[in-house]
């Protein structure tokens, strides 16, 4: 909706005829698809709409929810059409260079409708617009459904109410992160411990949301686009702010903590953000709303070894997602299941965009979108993703280009495991019994 206004474009979503109030599918595939079409509508669509309308057929033997998502937009050429939803295929090669992006997401799209045992259809015509039309089977007996009622829709959340009993604190916290997938973590991870959170995509967002608002701490990622953490943390200096600010850093280069001081950080957090290090820098900085907040929180043994090193238990020749590790990054399913769901709709975008960075050999865009793939990864614990695009990242940075194609083939292969494994219906119970299995050798 923000994307579409930004460009005056109207937005909806239209409700055909009576929906029942549940359905069992998987959610975070379903919300991939649909944040995959909904952005390509939007990302085509220079004047006029997109609109998404969730029906119910009842035709086919088995009950199906129908999402049409409509655009007025540039179109399709009938002879595209065929091809649209293969690997890296667009309709024209100039609309890669206009628009960004290669097109692997519709393919990601086709191939996880098929897993959730549906299908997607496309209708377009050149300068007037498209129509991809996703169907899913229901999943439940409809007729013992209750009506949806959208009125009841907002207080639901996603996030499970049985989560680790956490402390609670007081404050308002800014996160300047331009990462989804890391402002999903933390922004739940803080929410979860009492906090008002408020996102800054970038340091010029942040200054100007400093400056005009109230925060107790700043939480400022280092690297951004516009401008980077520690031109923000330097310039709020300069204006007399005297909040505290903690530095969310990779630590690609030594000496990167240091510069964090220099630039007016009061600390530093190691990416990827584990919550139990969130909750003693916390702890630190802000107030409790219990008396008992401090108790055990110095005795906690952080996970991540040293400044820009990956978590020690995330190790290559390991199972595709580290489940123990996720839980204890994320610390329930619920948040889990949000970060996965984040990690599913960004991530292939920065996968198109280093297909195109090695494509043309910009060894700038090579570096930043492998360092955008590397820290998504990091969150759901994919550590031979991490490892591979870690690689790439600093191939980019030294400009060796004649490594860059191998490296991006063994980061493709490595992202392609990774959704696949969770594109999976039962990929929590697979990666518990990974843990389960590994807990077994070792006692043997």
């Amino acid at each position: 909706e923000l994307k579409a206004r930004e460009k005056g474009l109207e937005f909806k979503v239209i409700y055909d005829g009576n929906l029942p109030a549940n359905i069992r599918t998987d959610p975070a595939r379903l919300h991939q698809c649909l944040v995959n079409l909904i952005g390509n509508a939007v990302k085509f669509t220079q004047k006029g709409y997109v609109h998404l309308t969730v029906s119910l057929e009842t035709g086919n033997e088995k009950p199906q929810i129908r999402f049409d998502v409509e655009d007025t937009g540039i179109g399709i050429p009938p002879d595209k059409l065929g091809v649209i939803f293969e690997a890296f295929e667009q309709a024209d090669g100039s609309h890669t260079r206009k628009y960004g992006g290669t097109g692997l997401g519709l393919s990601i799209t086709k191939q996880l409708v098929e897993l959730l045992g549906g299908k997607i259809t496309l209708t377009s015509e050149v300068g007037k617009g498209s129509v991809f039309s996703l169907l899913i089977p229901a999943g439940v007996d409809i007729t013992k459904q209750p009506i949806l009622d959208r009125c009841s829709i907002a207080g639901r959340t996603h996030i499970d109410d049985n989560a680790i009993k956490q402390q609670e604190f007081s404050g308002n916290v800014l996160v300047a992160e331009d990462a989804p997938t890391n402002q999903a973590l933390i922004k739940a991870l803080l929410r979860r411990l009492g906090l008002n959170v408020t996102i800054a995509n970038d340091g010029n967002e942040a200054i100007k949301k400093v400056l005009a608002g109230h925060f107790d701490l700043i939480l400022m990622d280092i690297q951004m686009p516009n401008m980077n953490g520690y031109e923000a943390t330097m310039s709020l200096r300069k204006e007399g702010v005297k909040i505290p600010i903690v530095a969310l850093t990779a630590n690609v280069i030594k000496g990167d903590n240091q510069k964090c001081f220099e630039a007016g950080c009061d600390g530093y957090l190691p990416k990827p953000v584990n919550r139990r290090e969130l909750l003693k820098t916390i702890a630190k900085y802000l107030p409790s709303k219990k008396k008992d907040l401090n108790e055990g929180v110095n005795s906690v043994k952080s996970r991540v070894d040293g400044p820009g090193r990956l978590s020690s238990d995330i190790k290559p020749g390991e199972p595709v997602i580290d489940w123990a590790a996720i839980i204890e990054q994320c610390g329930d399913e619920g948040v889990v299941r949000e970060v996965v769901g984040v990690f599913l709709a960004e991530a292939p975008k920065y996968v198109e965009m280093l297909a195109e960075a090695v494509k043309t050999r910009n060894s700038k865009d090579i570096n930043f979108y492998a360092h955008k793939l590397k820290g998504s990864s990091s969150y759901i614990t994919a550590g031979r993703l991490v490892e591979k695009a870690q690689q790439l990242e600093l191939a980019g940075m030294r400009k060796d280009m004649d490594v860059t194609v191998p490296l991006f083939e063994q980061v493709r292969e490595e992202f392609a495991k990774v959704i696949s494994f969770l594109s999976l219906p039962d990929w929590e119970t697979k990666a518990k019994q990974q843990v389960n299995n590994a807990k077994e050798k070792q006692t043997c």
